[in-house]
C-alpha cells in the first residue's frame, strides 16, 4: 500500500486517475475510446481537482459530471463549473432513495466518487455509519441497467466503530469487538463495500482494485478504488 501525502491531488494523480483509465477500458470494452465517462462526485464546493485532472486525460467532460455539495452557498460556486447539475444539501439526511432526491433522476453512472472528507460530519457523530449507508443508496440506484462502474470511497480513519456497525455492515465473521486500529479499520471498510456490492448482485473485480493511506493534518485518510460489476 502505498503512504502519500495530502493535498488531494497527489491522492487523485497516485491512485483515483490510474483506476480511472483501467476503469475506461473495462466498462465499455467494445466501444472505442473516444466516449466520455459521466461521474457522481461529492465536493466541497472549492476545489474540483479530480474533474480537472480526469477531464485533461480525456475521461470526461465537465457535462457529464454531476456533484454534491453541503450548502448553498458552495453549490452557487460549484454552479460556474459547467457540470451536468449542482446538488446541495447534507449527505447524510438529504440523501436518499425517495423520489424526491432530485440525485436519483441522474442515475446509473460510470464512475461514483464518494470522497466523505469533503463533507462536514454528521451531527450525531456516527460518520462511518452514514457513509456507508449512503454507499448503499448508491448501490442500489446503480441497478438501473448498468453493469460496471468505477467506485472511489475515501474516509478519515479518526473514529472507533462500534461493533453494533461491524455487525451490521460485515455480517460479523471479522470482529466481535470494536475496531481501533488503523489496519482493522482498513479491513472493515474494504469488507463492509464487498458485502454492500454483493447485496445489490454487483462483485468487486480484485484485479484492479486499489488502496492509499494519506495524512491530512495529522488525519489518517483512507481511499479505495475498484470496479464493480454484475
Amino acid at each position: 500500500m502505498a503512504v502519500i501525502n495530502y493535498p488531494k491531488y497527489e491522492l487523485i494523480e497516485s491512485l483515483w486517475l490510474p483506476m480511472a483509465e483501467k476503469a475506461k477500458a473495462v466498462i465499455r470494452p467494445r466501444r472505442k475510446q473516444n466516449f466520455d465517462l459521466k461521474l457522481f462526485t461529492l465536493s466541497d464546493g472549492i476545489s474540483f481537482s479530480e474533474v480537472d485532472i480526469f477531464e485533461s486525460h480525456d475521461l470526461l467532460k465537465k457535462s457529464d459530471v454531476v456533484a454534491w455539495t453541503f450548502d448553498l452557498m458552495k453549490k452557487c460556486r460549484a454552479d460556474t463549473e459547467g457540470f451536468d447539475a449542482v446538488i446541495d444539501g447534507d449527505v447524510y439526511n438529504d440523501f436518499s432513495l425517495a423520489d424526491d432526491c432530485p440525485l436519483r433522476d441522474y442515475f446509473p453512472f460510470d464512475m461514483i466518487n464518494l470522497d466523505f472528507t469533503t463533507q462536514p460530519p454528521p451531527s450525531n457523530s456516527e460518520r462511518i455509519k452514514g457513509e456507508l449507508e449512503n454507499l448503499e443508496k448508491c448501490l442500489n440506484l446503480q441497478n438501473q441497467g448498468i453493469t460496471k462502474f468505477l467506485l472511489i470511497y475515501t474516509t478519515y480513519l479518526d473514529e472507533i466503530i462500534a461493533v453494533d456497525l461491524v455487525r451490521q455492515f460485515s455480517g460479523g465473521d471479522l470482529f466481535d469487538t470494536d475496531i481501533c486500529s488503523s489496519d482493522e479499520k482498513r479491513r472493515f471498510i474494504r469488507e463492509a463495500i464487498v458485502r454492500l456490492a454483493s447485496q445489490n448482485d454487483f462483485n468487486c473485480m480484485d484485479q484492479i482494485c486499489s488502496d492509499s493511506l494519506g495524512l491530512n493534518g495529522g488525519q489518517e485518510i483512507y481511499s479505495v478504488v475498484q470496479i464493480l460489476k454484475k
